[in-house]
């Protein structure tokens, strides 16, 4: 819906009445040509194709949230090695949280 949030069939408690006339259909084709059907195939997709993406993208919002400010380009090296400690940690949560800790950007905030 309008928020993100996942709804089953054509009935959205956050719209008025009068728009309830959506149809959903999650089945898409990706630039790459990858044909997603459901949430369980982008989250495959997601989880084979752009796993490193994923967690750069969450290595820079966990970042952001423990420093109080936006991440900036001079904590691209700061990323950089979060992202290589927890692939090579098997893409281990608690090494992302303890590489954040650790982290000379978060210990001179």
């Amino acid at each position: 819906n309008a928020l993100g949030q996942w709804r089953q069939g054509n009935r959205d408690p956050n719209i008025k009445e009068k728009h309830q006339k959506i149809t959903v259909d999650p089945n898409t084709v990706l630039k790459n040509g990858k044909v997603i059907n459901d949430l369980e195939d982008l989250k495959q997709y997601i989880l084979a194709d752009k796993k490193e993406m994923f967690v750069r993208a969450m290595i820079k919002k966990m970042l952001s949230y423990s420093l109080g400010r936006y991440v900036e380009f001079s904590d691209e090296p700061c990323i950089e090695k979060i992202l290589n400690a927890v692939v090579k940690d098997e893409f281990r949560f608690q090494t992302l949280i303890k590489e954040i800790a650790l982290s000379e950007t978060f210990l001179t905030k």
